[in-house]
């Protein structure tokens, strides 16, 4: 307590002592909460620097992204190309199989048509040999006929001779 202290009174010395306490107290708050500021201060620099790296991670990771989206397009639009190439060779495939298939298959009917064919000039050839067999033994059979048609007519008249003959008046015989 300095000299113009001691001239004040107990109570007066008391507030006096309070205030200065008080003023302390006052004081290690203002420096406590200039601390705190500082603290703050440097914790939102390091968020600002870490939001400032955070944006710049999410810009690049923004500008990859782009690029593999960029790359995974003109992969599926490559994908697409060869697909459609492989479908374009595909269905050439099956045209030339199917063109193989129908040439196969038209050389199999024209064998099968010649062999019928050579077969039924065969059986043609045979059925002619037939006929013309048929029409020899109906000549022979028309020239039978009328030879047995000439024979029925010479028996005819043979049997009418002898009924003839054979109801004539008989002659006795000479003794």
């Amino acid at each position: 307590m300095g000299m113009g202290e001691q001239s004040l009174t107990p109570g007066e010395q008391r507030i006096l002592v309070l205030m200065e306490q008080g003023q302390q107290r006052l004081e290690q708050r203002l420096q406590s909460l200039e601390d705190g500021q500082k603290r703050t201060g440097l914790l939102l620099g390091g968020m600002d620097l870490r939001l400032t790296e955070v944006t710049l991670k999410v810009d690049q990771e923004i500008v990859n992204s782009k690029v593999r989206d960029r790359q995974l397009a003109a992969a599926i639009q490559e994908l697409r190309e060869e697909q459609q190439e492989r479908g374009i060779r595909f269905l050439a495939q099956i045209e030339r199989s199917q063109q193989m298939t129908l040439e196969a298959v038209h050389q199999e009917m024209n064998k099968l048509r010649s062999e019928f064919s050579k077969r039924f000039d065969q059986h043609d050839t045979r059925l002619e040999v037939v006929e013309q067999t048929l029409e020899r033994h109906d000549e022979r059979l028309h020239g039978h006929g009328q030879a047995i048609q000439g024979f029925q007519q010479e028996m005819s008249k043979l049997t009418v001779a002898v009924e003839h003959l054979t109801q004539a008046p008989q002659v006795p015989a000479s003794p």
